[in-house]
């Protein structure tokens, strides 16, 4: 009877316990009926949208386990977490078609650089006003160039307003056709067209502005995913105030700080409402006669500080670059990838006055930009040296000089429902020429499947999983 007894209790008092909560991968509570959460659609979204197997991109990303109940809406739709499934993944979606493994490089477009990228958490994200400012010549119209490509590539309505009347459209489309991007000549009008691409005019700045805020109040609200449409201006300091037409005599500096402040105030909300981007070019001025401190400034006044999420200060750099480069005149000459003629290119340092991000404004990236590629014209970035400084940046290459450099690969791998990131067979620790690696860069971008190994997708995938982030944030960073 006395056993009865305390087995009775013991029931009783199982029954009294408080059930546990549970919680979805992203640490958000479960549903009282155990509803998927809204993050792991967003992450899957366009996942499924290239016709990847349902859920992949969740447990990817997060590493998700087939117990989460997270991932009970996949439940039955024959995917499984192996090897084989990533390698087949990684195979057929190429490059930067591969957008959603986590939340932050889902939703980003990229600022023209992996590196910066890497440095600002993902890139652009929507709802943002990213400031691109340097001294003519720094490559500011060059990498929003590979911005306006990434927008085009995902189908993002682009707004286009060069201020200046300075933008090469051939040299452009140079550019973008390295990203994938085709535009079509229009014999008529002698412009080149996409679909997404909306060339705009104005004759003032304040007529920009009150264009900005109409398009974003016609748009619904954002929820998740891609920005819903994208602004670049070029350039912020060639926007004209209004009440200068009315008014020459007035002062031209307290005009353009007027027309900036009351302009960011009519959009910059709609902006994150509707989850669009905004991307300025600005010029770098010096104050004459400034003893103390830097005589360097931004055209616009102070709003342009206060609003902006991101700024980059670019210089063009002819002493102190990383390898591999000349430390005379600021420019290199190599042998095309292609193997005819010579490529000519010239360097940048990039130093982040202003990181909302990531909340760190030390950081230096490089990057080079190529003027003259086997004996012609030139196409913008060079992505094979970015490709190289990323993972410099993130402890996987190093320049053994001569001519040659070191890889110490990491592939992001699916083991029991979690990605990890060993060591890549063949990659690691393997010396290779610099010329090569040129060449199965742009071999793979140009032509997807001529290599096993496609480095640019590579490095995005291990922004997209978030371990690129920690692994840069546990290397050294040096100040300028």
């Amino acid at each position: 009877m006395a056993k009865k007894k305390k087995a009775a209790t013991k029931k009783k008092a199982t029954k009294t316990k408080t059930k546990k909560v549970a919680t979805f991968a992203h640490g958000r509570k479960a549903g009282p009926k155990g509803e998927v959460c809204g993050t792991c659609r967003w992450i899957d979204a366009p996942n499924e949208a290239l016709d990847n197997p349902p859920g992949i991109g969740c447990r990817l990303g997060c590493g998700v386990n087939n117990r989460t109940q997270c991932c009970k809406e996949y439940e039955g739709a024959g995917v499984t977490l192996d090897k084989k499934v990533l390698d087949s993944i990684l195979k057929t979606t190429k490059g930067r078609r591969i957008q959603a493994a986590s939340i932050a490089a889902a939703s980003c477009v990229t600022s023209g650089l992996l590196t910066s990228d890497l440095v600002t958490g993902g890139g652009i994200a929507p709802g943002r006003v990213h400031v691109k400012a340097g001294k003519p010549h720094s490559g500011k119209t060059t990498e929003y160039a590979e911005t306006l490509g990434d927008c085009l590539f995902r189908g993002i309505p682009t707004y286009h307003f060069d201020a200046e009347g300075a933008v090469d459209w051939d040299y452009t489309e140079r550019a973008l056709r390295k990203r994938g991007v085709e535009m079509t000549w229009n014999a008529d009008q002698q412009v080149w067209e996409h679909p997404s691409l909306y060339l705009v005019d104005f004759n003032s700045g304040d007529a920009f502005f009150k264009f900005m805020a109409k398009v974003l109040r016609a748009l619904p609200d954002y929820t998740q995913g891609p920005p819903q449409v994208a602004f670049i201006c070029d350039s912020a300091a060639n926007l004209t105030p209004e009440m200068l037409d009315d008014d020459p005599n007035k002062n031209p500096m307290a005009a353009q700080a007027r027309m900036f402040s009351l302009g960011f105030q009519i959009m910059r909300s709609r902006l994150k409402r509707a989850g669009g981007i905004l991307c300025f070019t600005n010029h770098i001025k010096e104050k004459p006669g400034v003893v103390f401190g830097s005589p360097e400034y931004m055209s616009g006044g102070t709003a342009i500080h206060h609003h902006a999420d991101i700024i980059e200060w670019m210089r063009g750099r002819a002493s102190g670059m990383p390898h591999p480069a000349v430390k005379k005149k600021g420019r290199r000459v190599e042998r095309s990838w292609t193997g005819e003629a010579k490529d000519f290119f010239v360097y940048a340092a990039h130093a982040f006055k202003k990181n909302r991000r990531r909340g760190s404004a030390v950081d230096i990236t490089w990057g080079r930009i190529c003027f003259k590629e086997a004996g012609g014209a030139g196409t913008g970035v060079d992505l094979a040296y970015d490709v190289f400084q990323f993972l410099c940046m993130t402890g996987q290459a190093e320049w053994d000089g001569r001519e040659r450099i070191s890889l110490y690969l990491h592939k992001p791998v699916v083991k029991n429902g979690e990605v990890k990131h060993p060591k890549l067979r063949g990659w690691y620790d393997k010396s290779m020429a610099w010329v090569d690696f040129r060449s199965m860069v742009y071999e793979e971008l140009h032509t997807p499947g001529t290599h096993k190994l496609d480095l640019y997708n590579l490095c995005r995938m291990q922004m997209h999983t978030g371990w690129a982030f920690n692994r840069f944030r546990s290397q050294t960073q040096d100040d300028e």
